[in-house]
Parts: C-alpha cells; sequence; structure tokens
C-alpha cells in the first residue's frame, strides 16, 4: 500500500518504510527504515510515542521538510 501524507507523526505510525521526495522536480531524497519498531505494530498512537527511536526519526523527518520548504524559498 501506498500512503502519501504531508503528517509526520500518521507517517511513522502507519509506515514500515518512509520515502520522501523532493519538492521539485520530485525524486527520492531518502528512503527510510521503521526498524525502531522492530516490525511491531502498535494499536494505539501512544504507545509509538514513547519508543525508543521515534523522536529521532520525527527529527530526521522535520528537518528534511524544513529543507525542502527553504529549497523553495531560495
Amino acid at each position: 500500500v501506498i500512503l502519501v501524507t504531508h503528517d509526520i507523526q500518521e507517517a511513522i505510525y502507519l509506515a514500515d518504510r518512509i520515502i520522501f521526495f523532493t519538492r521539485q522536480p520530485g525524486k527520492i531524497k531518502a528512503d527510510l527504515s521503521m526498524d525502531f519498531k522492530e516490525g511491531k505494530r502498535f494499536l494505539r498512537k501512544e504507545d509509538l510515542l514513547s519508543r525508543e527511536g521515534y523522536v529521532d526519526m520525527e527529527k530526521t523527518l522535520y528537518r528534511m521538510m524544513r529543507e525542502e520548504i527553504q529549497g523553495q524559498i531560495s
């Protein structure tokens, strides 16, 4: 299944893998595996938020989004 979203928490919660695209042209910027989830499914998003590795992944995705936005402004 391919899910397109701009919601970082939703992406981390639902994905086993996140492919981050550049704005224009749409090229793959990063292919990130959600290894910290250890193949587990979480019934509640809250259970995932406290998992080691979640915050680092969230920071990585926010950083990449900022880079794309700043590139658009420049």
